[in-house]
């Protein structure tokens, strides 16, 4: 192998170990839009689901509102954690328990 050989080889690997470092950066990157696309769901969701729930009147909404917008991710767990069953899911749960009973 001459000089010129090792060279191209050196710059060949060289070069290797670079993509090697922004595959695994790009892998990261992606991964973790995913989880934050994910995380975006599940807010927009959230402040949804607090808007249409009749059961909560102004001020309990406006409370939980502030809550899931200022601290999006811990907000948003905390009221889905909280939420109590609206009259409707209630309804769905007894008759699901009754359809069990034999």
């Amino acid at each position: 192998m001459t000089g010129v050989d090792a060279a191209l080889v050196a710059a060949a690997w060289k070069s290797c170990n670079t993509c090697d470092v922004y595959v695994g950066f790009g892998i990261w990157v992606f991964g973790l839009g995913i989880l934050g696309l994910l995380i975006l769901v599940l807010w927009i969701v959230g402040l949804v689901d607090i808007f249409r729930r009749s059961d909560l009147d102004r001020q309990h909404k406006a409370g939980w509102i502030l809550v899931v917008v200022l601290l999006p991710l811990i907000g948003t767990v905390t009221y889905f954690a909280m939420r109590p069953m609206s009259s409707e899911e209630q309804e769905q749960a007894v008759a699901a328990e009754l359809r069990r009973r034999p």
